[in-house]
């Protein structure tokens, strides 16, 4: 036996975690699958959106990683709403106007799809936002929301999901965004923490902490939240 490799333990690991999540998320009325691989969390995904109509997307690095976006770009049934696309020189696609339409558009849709920032063990979905779109389609307007986790976002509590989101997603996804976007340069990239800061630039302003949902609104695999938890570390 090879001491040295740990693999399969950590597979288990965070399996057994993911499992336990799923358990929590499903007493709170929220829909939650638990799937091994990111070809098991495209499928699942593919599986569970309508065959034609309206696609709403939330920047999502998780969503990439596991090529739905690749995948849906390739389809002809959907009309896609997806305000974060940047040219090969790391622009924007779209200017700000059309941006906030394609926001709004997609708040409306047949399915929202995005990644979600902590998961914790007690089944809470939380999640911070610079514009509010993905956190805003957590609470209401998309007939079905699908939000995609790597088993790294597991959490033990909103104490934890906050300093996760604090201390690794906040300047992480700014550096993302200055390095590839060509956006400003923002304190928590220096800092190496949110300073909590008044930037025009900042990315996080908006706070969501979904803690179930109404079974008599939103339970159903046609409507509501869907949880996907990948046994990989995806995202950020």
């Amino acid at each position: 036996m090879d001491e040295r490799e740990l693999r399969e333990e950590k597979k288990e690991y965070h399996r057994r975690r993911a499992e336990k999540v799923v358990e929590n998320l499903k007493r709170k009325h929220i829909d939650a699958f638990f799937v091994q691989s990111s070809e098991d969390g495209l499928e699942k995904i593919i599986e569970l959106i309508p065959d034609q109509g309206e696609v709403g997307i939330g920047d999502s690095m998780t969503l990439h990683q596991i090529e739905f976006i690749d995948w849906l770009e390739k389809q002809e049934c959907y009309r896609v709403f997806n305000s974060h696309q940047w040219t090969q020189e790391g622009n924007p696609l779209h200017d700000d106007e059309e941006r906030f339409k394609l926001m709004r558009k997609a708040l409306v849709s047949d399915v929202f799809l995005s990644s979600v920032n902590a998961v914790t063990m007690d089944g809470k979905l939380v999640n911070v936002d610079g514009h509010g779109n993905r956190a805003a389609a957590m609470v209401y307007g998309p007939a079905k929301t699908i939000l995609v986790a790597g088993v790294n976002k597991i959490v033990k509590d909103i104490d934890q999901a906050m300093k996760r989101i604090k201390d690794k997603c906040a300047p992480l996804n700014a550096i993302r965004h200055f390095k590839k976007h060509n956006l400003e340069k923002l304190p928590c990239i220096v800092e190496g923490t949110c300073q909590d800061c008044q930037s025009p630039e900042r990315i996080c302003r908006k706070t969501v902490i979904v803690n179930g949902q109404s079974p008599s609104f939103f339970c159903g695999e046609e409507k509501g939240i869907t949880a996907i938890i990948i046994g990989e570390h995806l995202g950020i």
